[in-house]
C-alpha cells in the first residue's frame, strides 16, 4: 500500500513538473508570455508564411499571380485543417485536468490521455512541415532565395527599431542643464 502511494506520489509530480516546465519553456525570457510566438515553433516557417500573405513581397520576389493564389489556397486549407486539431488538444487537456483532480487518479488513463495530446500536436507538426513543402516546392530556386533575402532585409530593419526603443531615433532624452 506505501509503495503504490509512492508511485502514485511520485507520478503526480513528474506531471506537475512536465506541465511546469511546458509553461515555462512557453514563456520564455520575457515576462509577460509568449507576444511575439517566435520561441519554440519555428519562428522562420512563421516568417516565411506571413511573408506569403503581402501582395508586395510577392511582387518583390517575382512570383506571378496564378502561383500567389495556389499558395493562398495551400496555406488556407492547412489552416482549416489546424483549427479542429488545436480544439481536440484543448478538450484532452481539460479531460487530463479532470482525470488528475478526480477521486482516485488512473495512471493508465492520466498516460492514455497524455499520449493522445502528444499525437494531435505532432499531426499538427507534420500538417506545418507538409504545408511548408508544398509552398517552397511551388515556388523556383531564385524565389525561394529572393524570399530569404526579403525575410533578411526585414529581420535587419526590425532588429534597428527594436533596438532605438520607444524613443525613437534620438535615443534616451538628456536632461537641460
Amino acid at each position: 500500500r506505501m509503495k503504490k502511494q509512492v508511485k502514485m506520489l511520485s507520478l503526480m509530480l513528474v506531471l506537475l513538473l512536465a506541465a511546469s516546465g511546458t509553461t515555462l519553456a512557453k514563456r520564455g525570457n520575457c515576462k509577460h508570455g509568449r507576444r511575439g510566438k517566435g520561441r519554440g515553433r519555428g519562428r522562420r516557417f512563421g516568417m516565411m508564411m506571413r511573408m506569403l500573405r503581402s501582395s508586395t513581397v510577392l511582387k518583390e520576389a517575382g512570383i506571378s499571380k496564378a502561383t500567389a493564389t495556389r499558395i493562398r489556397n495551400t496555406i488556407l486549407n492547412s489552416k482549416k485543417k489546424v483549427y479542429p486539431l488545436r480544439a481536440q488538444i484543448k478538450v484532452q487537456r481539460i479531460n487530463m485536468r479532470q482525470a488528475m483532480h478526480s477521486g482516485r487518479v488512473s495512471e493508465n488513463n492520466v498516460l492514455r490521455i497524455a499520449r493522445k495530446i502528444h499525437n494531435l500536436r505532432w499531426k499538427l507538426k507534420a500538417l506545418r512541415i507538409k504545408t511548408k513543402v508544398r509552398v517552397m516546392n511551388m515556388l523556383t530556386k531564385a524565389q525561394r532565395d529572393k524570399l530569404k533575402e526579403i525575410g533578411r532585409k526585414r529581420f535587419r530593419r526590425w532588429k534597428k527599431r527594436w533596438r532605438r526603443g520607444r524613443r525613437g531615433r534620438r535615443g534616451r532624452r538628456r536632461r537641460r542643464r
